[in-house]
Parts: C-alpha cells; structure tokens; sequence
C-alpha cells in the first residue's frame, strides 16, 4: 500500500511540476527575408519590396486556443560595382505576437506583442559557372543594427505588465547558387549564418521570471542561427523589370545556449530588376508621377467628402486624370518626357492645398 501511495504522490509531482514549468516562449528572434539578388554584370540592380510573415502553432491548450504569429516589412536594394564585386542592403520591420497560459486553470494568460526592426548593409562576390551565365554563385558578408522589444499584456489575475527591450547586432556570411532561365524565371537557394548579439537589454521582469523565460544569460555571447532559404523569381513579359519574387526561409539555433526564437519565414513582393542606367531613367519619372497621384487624391478626396457613394466619384474622378502619370512613370523616360511630368506634377501638387480648401469650405457651407 506505501508503494502504491508513494508512486501516486511522485506522479502527482511530476503532474504538477509539468504545469507549474510549461511556459509560453518569448521569441528573442525572427527570421527575415534574405537578399538574393540576381546579378550577371556591372550595372545591374535590385530594388525590392516583400510583405513577410512567420506562421505560428496550431492552437492549442497554451496558446488559448488562438494563433502566434506575426507579420511585417522587407526593403532590399543590391547593385553590381563590377563584373564581380557587389554590394546589398535591407530593412525590416516586424511585428509579432503569442498568448500565453501559465497553467492549466489559465489563471494568468497575457498577450505577448513583440516589435523589431533592422537594417543591414553588405559586400559580395558574384560568379557564373557556364558561359551562357544561367547558372551562378554569389556569396555576401555584412553587419545588421537594429532593435527588439515585447511585452506582457495579462487580461487576467493581477499581474502587472511586463516589459523587455534590446539592441540587436548581427554578423552574417551569406553563400547562394541560382539558376536563370533567360527573363522568365530564376531560382535560388541561399544558406545563410548568423552570429546574432543582444545587448543593453531594459527589462522589469523579476529575476525568477529571467530565468524562466530563458532570458538570464541573453547577453552573454553571440547566438549562432542557420538560416537557409528558397527563392523564385518570376519575370513579367508585358513589364520588363518588374517581377514577382516569393521565399520561404527557415531557421536554426546552432548555439548550445538555449533561446526561444521563430524558425519560419514567408515572403512575397515586387522587385525591379535591370540594368542601372535604365533604373536611373526609370526613377525620375516614378518620382514625378508619384507627386501628382498624391496631389490627385487629395482633390479628390476633399471634393468627395460628406458626399454619398464617394468612393466611386473619387474613382471616375482620379483614374482619367492618372492614365496619362501612370503611362508616363512605368517607363524609362527621354529628357523632354520626363520635364512634361514633372510640369504636370508640380501643377497638380501647387493647385492640390487650394483645390482642396475650397472642396472642405463648400462641403461645410
């Protein structure tokens, strides 16, 4: 009878000591985008922009029955020095959140909402490995800034909020091998490595709190993440250099010093990939008609104000007049072009402030 009362109070332990230890993660990393830039010679550019996001767990008993996840910003910008030396660019912002259930009565769940944001400059070296330049290796080095905060929101029981905060420093070598099939389609497979720093970290967790979360020793040493990734790049015949790029990136933790970190990424955007002198026609004229699509919906705006079905006059009243910016900013645009756009913007951009004051005074009369 002892050993049957002794077994069932060491399971009741272990029961208990498993709820009282489970936790939900507070993710000190997250996976970016990676910046694979196509390129075959001097002169050649990228400019790209991606929505990302990093899927959560199913829901389940610690999560509240509702999704981690989080989703954000991606900025990258490569250009071609020579024939063989290069050099990249990127930011990113994300913004993420978790639930957390600290045990099985759900007594004391919080939301956790976290914000991060970097920029990141680098240096590389790019090759073909056939004459016909459809296949490549690249590899880029660089050095990432930025910072990483979250908190503890609990809508439950009487625990205070909680607050932690980050700079973020990383290290990073980046090999990659892609294959071009003409103007249609590239692929490419990248395995990057990280060596990630958390420094001057601002927290009122209490120190039990520190160590359960695995956050006591996050200064010490860097943090060592794998973080291969897959990209494909699709080119649009009817836009030559404008093209659509969709990625799937992964992480790994290599350190032996555990910390709680998201290990996918998911990204899709829009990048303009040709050569720089035409990018350096092209810019001008995106600039310009940029200008009169913002002073064009401000008049459009203030005239529709109050007015019933105002979505649909802003739309008959904007699309005719944005035809002509739109024909002239989608292409690479010759001297005289170009000063007839930026005449028609700044125009509209000089009348937009009266145009619209007027619009506002007749809506309230």
């Amino acid at each position: 009878m002892k050993n049957v009362t002794g077994c069932f109070a060491f399971w009741l332990l272990a029961v208990s000591l498993l709820f009282s230890a489970c936790y939900s993660p507070r993710y000190v990393h997250s996976p970016v985008a990676v910046n694979v830039p196509v390129l075959a010679k001097k002169g050649d550019s990228k400019i790209a922009g991606y929505y990302s996001f990093n899927p959560g767990e199913k829901p389940n008993q610690t999560t509240a029955g509702k999704l981690s996840s989080g989703n954000g910003l991606d900025i990258q910008a490569a250009y071609a020095l020579t024939n063989h030396l290069a050099v990249q660019a990127a930011f990113n912002v994300r913004n993420e959140k978790n639930y957390a259930d600290f045990n099985i009565n759900r007594a004391d769940s919080s939301l956790i909402s976290y914000k991060r944001n970097s920029i990141e400059f680098g240096l590389g070296y790019f090759t073909y490995f056939d004459k016909r330049r459809a296949s490549f290796f690249q590899v880029f080095a660089g050095a990432g800034f930025g910072s990483s905060s979250f908190s503890d929101k609990y809508f439950t029981g009487n625990m205070p909020a909680r607050n932690f905060k980050m700079d973020v420093t990383r290290l990073y070598i980046q090999p990659a091998i892609l294959i071009k099939y003409g103007e249609v389609f590239a692929s490419s497979l990248s395995s990057r490595v990280s060596l990630v720093y958390f420094k001057n970290v601002q927290s009122d967790y209490t120190a039990e709190e520190l160590f359960r979360y695995q956050l006591q020793d996050i200064q010490k040493g860097a943090k060592v993440f794998w973080e291969p990734a897959f990209t494909n790049t699709f080119g649009l015949k009817k836009l030559p250099g404008l093209k659509l790029e969709l990625q799937m990136g992964l992480a790994f933790l290599m350190s032996d010093r555990f910390v709680d970190y998201r290990t996918l990424n998911i990204s899709a955007g829009l990048l303009l990939d040709m050569d720089g002198a035409v990018l350096m026609r092209l810019l001008p004229g995106r600039a310009a008609g940029g200008r009169g699509l913002s002073a064009l919906a401000v008049v459009a705006a203030s005239v529709t104000l109050g007015a019933r079905g105002g979505g649909g006059l802003v739309a008959l009243l904007v699309v005719p007049l944005a035809i002509p910016l739109l024909l002239f900013g989608s292409r690479p645009m010759e001297p005289g072009a170009l000063g007839l756009a930026a005449a028609a913007a700044l125009v509209l951009a000089a009348i937009a402030p009266f145009a619209g004051g007027a619009a506002l005074r007749a809506s309230r009369g």
